[in-house]
């Protein structure tokens, strides 16, 4: 193995000709960034003096963890997590779901210093909604506004492939030319929690070994080694590098705005096809088979999605409500539930096998947002040397 070789400030010490204070300071902890960072590890998600949550027609965000007093029966999410999910009291709701910006700020042009930015998050319905992960400016709607970078999924394609956008507004470049789209060639999984995570079996039903995750990363390094024109914003997903926007004249699609980290989930259409695969009186409160689904189903070894289905999650099968208690699989991979009935007042009524599942309450769990930006420029004239490296191309 060759030895690693490091270009920048190792435990920030001998950097600059004042940097005696950094001597022996942890690596984790630089005063000259400005960092947002959120496992989501509390009971709550501050949308007062952390965020501004805005929803969208009864959609709700919340923490999503193991803590006793979590109202997710049977979460068995480790590490903190957040949801952000459509109406939760009536599964038929589409347009639902909402808005979560952060309430702290990065500008992309600011003293030519790179920006970073990351989030890991999974989708139930990735091909039934529309998703926005990535830097915009603050709007009071519950969308991203239309100057904004980042990662994004349309429902009106279908598909669930994910696209790298940059949109400036109208007349922010020489010419107005203020937006650019690159498809990824990226097809977002289908999330489902299962055992303590977003991780699913697949192949090879004896060996367990092999899993997918649900739950990809997606990442974003924003350079500006000159003026606005040379800006760039590179997309990652899975810490490989799936695309490249350039501020090239006579086109700007990233601005000189002030961004805010933003994460928004809608829910367009149903998640369609799943049915149970045994009948169930009205005390039945599971093991239940979930067949049919586009997302999990069990008869191809070469399915790398999740069902679609996580603890906590309200289904509709004819006119009762039933809420997800439990998610897991047989050793054939077959989605099962346990679920508790007569959720919000509905009649727990008896279902026949090849009952469709109708509707469901669409979500995105998200186990961490990040951006970081250095604090102030590497200039003499603040009298002293900032630790930040230059930037790179």
């Amino acid at each position: 193995m060759r030895p690693t070789k490091f270009s920048g400030p190792l435990l920030y010490s001998g950097q600059t000709p004042n940097s005696d204070f950094f001597s022996d300071l942890p690596i984790g902890f630089n005063p000259d960034f400005i960092q947002h960072w959120d496992d989501f590890t509390g009971k709550t998600i501050d949308t007062t003096d952390d965020y501004t949550f805005t929803a969208l027609s009864g959609g709700n965000v919340e923490a999503y963890n193991r803590d006793p007093a979590s109202a997710f029966p049977s979460a068995d999410m480790i590490g903190g997590w957040a949801l952000l999910q459509s109406q939760l009291s009536d599964p038929d709701v589409v347009n639902s779901g909402g808005k979560l910006e952060a309430n702290e700020f990065v500008h992309p042009l600011r003293w030519r210093q790179p920006i970073h930015s990351e989030a890991r998050f999974g989708v139930n319905n990735p091909k039934n909604c529309n998703l926005f992960y990535g830097l915009h400016v603050t709007t009071a709607s519950g969308t991203p506004s239309a100057v904004r970078f980042g990662f994004e999924i349309n429902a009106s394609d279908g598909t669930g492939v994910v696209d790298a956008v940059a949109t400036a507004g109208s007349g922010a470049g020489p010419d107005g030319q203020t937006y650019a789209r690159v498809n990824t060639g990226f097809t977002m999984p289908v999330l489902s929690t299962y055992a303590g995570g977003t991780q699913v079996q697949v192949g090879d039903p004896i060996d367990r070994n092999l899993q997918q995750n649900t739950a990809p990363i997606f990442s974003m390094r924003v350079l500006t080694p000159g003026g606005q024109d040379t800006t760039r914003v590179h997309f990652y997903i899975n810490r490989r590098l799936v695309a490249t926007i350039n501020n090239e004249v006579p086109g700007w699609p990233v601005n000189t705005a002030i961004y805010a980290p933003v994460f928004y989930y809608e829910k367009k259409s149903e998640l369609p096809g799943m049915t149970i695969g045994e009948g169930m009186d009205d005390s039945t409160t599971g093991p239940i088979d979930i067949l049919g689904s586009t997302a999990g189903t069990p008869s191809t070894t070469s399915n790398k999605n999740g069902s679609g289905l996580w603890n906590g999650q309200v289904i509709k099968i004819g006119s009762e409500l039933m809420r997800v208690a439990l998610t897991y699989s047989n050793l054939d991979r077959a989605p099962r539930i346990s679920v508790e009935r007569g959720y919000d007042g509905s009649t727990a009524t008896t279902h026949t096998s090849g009952d469709s599942i109708t509707s469901g309450t669409g979500g995105s769990l998200m186990d961490y947002m990040f951006a970081s930006q250095t604090r102030l420029p590497a200039a003499l004239v603040y009298d002293y040397q900032m630790v930040s490296p230059e930037p790179k191309g």
